[in-house]
């Protein structure tokens, strides 16, 4: 991997963040054997790879057809990804990142496996600073689609390694080595927003 394709990948993994999923998932799978495990780990992954890859293939086009400039949304997803950064340096818990609604769709449906998809996948983990991160990655000179896609495929075996493990994960860091891990990420995920923002409004005054 180039400089800038790990680059990209330790963005985009820190702000997706799925450890941060975990408490999630548990609560959808409270009894789930390996088989079935492995089956959400699949599902969630393809799902989310799909979401990110969309996005660095094609964000751009749709950015260009409603007129708005890369730079316009780096600042705006910086301010996004901020916010969610201060959350996590919070220590709050995923479940607060998604409405209520989100929540009793999950719950209201017979097999755990919906919420895989929703809100699990999206928007838990390929929410709206992933998407963001990932279309102005893919602009990006500097990094370009195939590094980005590269940063995509990362995320994706992340994500299937944390559900697939999530019991042993959650056993081994419990409750307070999740909330120290998401502190950890979120300042990370802070310091990459604040850069968004700057290089954005740069950018935006540039031009």
């Amino acid at each position: 991997m180039t400089s800038g394709t790990l680059g990209a990948a330790a963005a985009l993994v820190a702000i997706a963040n799925p450890l941060g999923a975990l408490p999630v998932y548990l609560a959808l799978r409270a009894h789930g054997d390996p088989a079935e495990h492995r089956g959400d780990a699949w599902r969630s992954a393809l799902a989310v790879g799909i979401t990110l890859a969309a996005c660095a293939l094609v964000g751009t086009r749709v950015l260009d057809a409603f007129g708005v400039q890369v730079a316009g949304l780096r600042a705006a997803g910086g301010l996004i990804i901020t916010a969610m950064a201060f959350s996590m340096v919070q220590g709050e818990r995923p479940g607060a990142q998604f409405s209520r609604g989100d929540q009793e769709v999950a719950a209201s449906r017979d097999e755990a496996s919906f919420g895989i998809y929703v809100p699990l996948s999206i928007p838990l983990i390929a929410g709206p600073g992933a998407m963001t991160t990932t279309i102005t990655l893919a602009a990006s000179p500097e990094i370009g689609v195939p590094a980005t896609l590269a940063a995509v495929g990362a995320v994706c075996v992340l994500v299937f390694l944390t559900v697939f493990f999530a019991r042993t994960w959650h056993r081994v860091l419990g409750d307070f080595g999740l909330r120290l891990a998401t502190r950890i990420l979120g300042l990370l995920v802070m310091a990459v927003g604040v850069q968004m923002v700057v290089a954005g409004v740069r950018e935006l005054w540039a031009g």
